[in-house]
């Protein structure tokens, strides 16, 4: 049976930093991930809308009413 731990992982990390074998890992620009931020939140806020409108929509309803367009 395979033993896998983090403190193995982490030194077999380790050693292959040592050894140069492992590349450095890719980090976006400052500016990039301040977009991607951006358009996460605004994703956010699309769907908090969406589901404010549809429990708004949901009340009405119960209460025989329509949501006006």
């Amino acid at each position: 049976m395979k033993r896998k731990t983090d403190k193995d992982d982490a030194l077999k990390l380790a050693k292959l930093a040592a050894l140069e074998q492992i590349g450095p890992v890719y980090v976006p620009a400052p500016e990039t991930r301040q977009y991607r931020r951006l358009v996460k939140y605004r994703k956010t806020l699309v769907w908090r809308m969406n589901q404010i409108r549809n429990s708004i929509r949901a009340l009405l309803m119960a209460q025989g009413l329509t949501m006006p367009a």
